[in-house]
């Protein structure tokens, strides 16, 4: 191949075709489609371990991948993904030894390449070692620093925090380009270093979703059910879901409440069983691990999508999209700043404030717009965020 595009991750299991596949690998793989003079490349740094236990489903991708002429490349590496070995600032040293051979090694032997860099640490590694920063293109998907600061894993007058905050900086300044998933993360992080915000150097790309893939030809009205998809834990608390469901569900008394995550089974079904949820528990529906395939089916009985947070996040989450492209009416409270923007930007969707009295809350929802493929403004939000059209930002971006 003439020219690749080098997707960067670490300590991602690109393997089970999670995020990585559907929110980075499928949009240069749909780019190279109108792009013949160029390839893809998937390069991880991964740990050990990781690249052991799942050695089979990793030569299962590879030999995939291989057939659409995309090579898979692991950098093996001593860190354990887990909230011990996230990069604080006494294991930088150690982070440093891990990357900096490979790094180099890519650096010599890829002149003409563009490298496209998802994750904080990787992009630490490039700031580093990489000579030809004009190459790099770092998509870092959510404000890492912040989020383990609200997740309680970096305090945040911590020497940690100011080291990635320092880091953060240099790299947003010097890479090529940094792309961002909202407008809101975008304007907070160049708020909070003074950058100018220029939409060249700092482009806007949505989470892509092929919306073929999720389009649900059901009636809105015949369908009912609560959704909440995607992963629980620090920041997307379960019981946040499941108190406004408990909330509501009176006024929809032939709804579910649907939980489709990867959390662990166990720790969900013991927090559902608790006696504080007994009024909704005949109403619960959970899945886990469920194929990418396999969520159409899940969503169709769905008329809301929910994304609830306890603390204020610039994300444009995946689930959103989704949501948006099943023409299920995305429901998101006071929190959730970027798909607030979406929601008012566009008409769609409900916001709500938790705070105010049930009755209200219930008239929101009741007044909820799911997508409408014919509205102008809609065909303008699929023209932004379906994967068959991401091609065309990913161009802007590459200048190609």
């Amino acid at each position: 191949m003439a020219r690749s595009i080098n997707l960067i991750v670490f300590n991602e299991n690109y393997w089970d075709k999670g995020l990585i596949y559907t929110q980075n690998l499928l949009p240069l793989i749909e780019y190279i489609k109108h792009n013949k003079n160029f390839g893809v490349r998937l390069v991880s740094f991964t740990s050990i371990f990781m690249l052991w236990k799942n050695r089979n489903k990793i030569k299962a991708l590879k030999n995939e991948l291989s057939t659409l002429n995309i090579e898979l490349i692991n950098y093996p590496i001593l860190f354990y993904p887990t909230r011990l070995m996230l990069v604080r600032w006494i294991l930088i040293p150690f982070f440093y030894a891990n990357v900096f051979r490979h790094i180099q090694k890519l650096d010599k032997i890829a002149r003409k390449d563009w490298f496209w860099i998802r994750s904080y640490q990787c992009a630490l590694g490039f700031s580093k070692f990489f000579k030809n920063k004009e190459a790099l293109i770092f998509d870092p998907r959510t404000d890492w620093i912040i989020e383990n600061i609200n997740a309680g894993n970096f305090n945040v007058n911590s020497k940690t925090v100011k080291f990635w905050l320092k880091q953060e900086l240099k790299i947003v300044r010097d890479f090529h380009k940094t792309v961002f998933i909202s407008d809101v993360f975008k304007d907070d992080i160049i708020s909070r270093h003074s950058l100018n915000p220029n939409p060249e150097k700092y482009p806007i790309l949505y989470n892509p979703i092929d919306y073929s893939h999720f389009k649900n030809n059901e009636i809105i009205s015949s369908r009912k059910d609560f959704l909440y998809t995607g992963s629980l834990g620090r920041w997307n608390k379960l019981e946040t879901y499941l108190n406004f469901f408990r909330r509501v569900h009176d006024y929809f008394p032939n709804a579910n409440l649907i939980i489709c995550t990867n959390a662990d089974s166990h720790t969900v079904e013991k927090t559902t069983a608790r006696d504080d949820y007994k009024s909704i528990r005949n109403k619960i529906i959970l899945y886990f691990n469920k194929s990418y395939d396999e969520l159409p089916k899940i969503y169709r009985t769905c008329k809301y999508g929910l994304q609830l947070m306890s603390k204020k996040d610039s994300r444009l989450g995946v689930k959103f999209m989704e949501y948006i492209a099943s023409d299920i009416i995305p429901v998101v409270n006071q929190n959730v700043e970027g798909a607030i923007k979406v929601c008012r930007a566009y008409k769609i969707g409900c916001i709500i404030n938790e705070s105010d009295c049930t009755n209200k809350i219930i008239e929101t929802l009741h007044s909820g717009r799911s997508f409408d493929e014919d509205e102008p403004r809609h065909q303008d939000l699929r023209l932004k965020s379906d994967l068959g059209n991401v091609h065309l930002t990913i161009g802007r971006i590459l200048k190609e």
